[in-house]
């Protein structure tokens, strides 16, 4: 039992640590474009950010807003449309109307100058807006999850945690000590009766009733 415990144990941690270094292996990708956000949007006014990209490079959008807004994603010429108030394109899969935050992923059809604008549609009121937009070669890339990785790390504290106290707490086989006897017993063999005795030292037959030999004068083990 303790030895499938142990097992477990070392399993646990091999497993973790193949899972934290494969989970930060994913994110190793060389990031194109990072930056954080955070700026105020008078009221009827829009922000633009501005990124250059490759074909088939991914877009992350996670940007939020006090109040409600219009989220684009759009080329140099739909940005000229824009800004002079004509029908414009934009990428659906990185925009968003009428929200006030957006958590988005997708990729550029094609390599060239992308917008990302933030059109604050209230006439009265100011906007805060905050958050986050990177691109990256990858579809996996991206910033760690730290608390990703730190609940793995917590997850795996506790099984093994268990494990170890489950391994103090079983019972454990008494050690059996065997004993070896420094010298082998010594057999006292008595003579059947009519059988004649001798000395247990020098062979020398026994006198009836003696109690030493009479060759080596030592005392016999056993009467006769």
């Amino acid at each position: 039992m303790v030895c499938i415990l142990r097992s477990a144990v070392r399993s646990t941690i091999i497993g973790v640590l193949c899972i934290v270094l494969v989970g930060i292996s994913g994110y190793s990708i060389a990031v194109e474009y990072n930056e954080d956000i955070s700026k105020g949007i008078p009221a009827l006014a829009y922000w633009y950010g501005m990124m250059n990209l490759d074909s088939g490079e991914y877009v992350h959008l996670d940007l939020h807003v006090t109040g409600s807004a219009n989220f684009f994603f759009v080329d140099s010429s739909n940005l000229a449309r824009f800004r002079s108030l004509q029908s414009f394109s934009y990428l659906a899969s990185l925009s968003r109307e009428h929200t006030n935050a957006i958590d988005l992923t997708a990729q550029v059809p094609y390599s060239g100058t992308w917008y990302v604008v933030v059109a604050n549609t209230d006439g009265f009121n100011s906007l805060s807006l905050t958050g986050h937009i990177s691109a990256y070669t990858n579809p996996i890339t991206g910033p760690i999850d730290i608390q990703c990785v730190t609940l793995i790390l917590a997850a795996a504290a506790v099984i093994v945690l268990v494990i170890a106290i489950a391994i103090a707490l079983s019972p454990r086989k008494p050690k059996v000590v065997v004993m070896q006897q420094s010298q082998s017993p010594q057999w006292v063999i008595t003579p059947t009766p009519g059988q004649r005795a001798f000395c247990d030292y020098c062979g020398a037959p026994r006198t009836p009733g003696a109690m030493a030999c009479h060759r080596c004068g030592r005392r016999f083990l056993r009467k006769v």
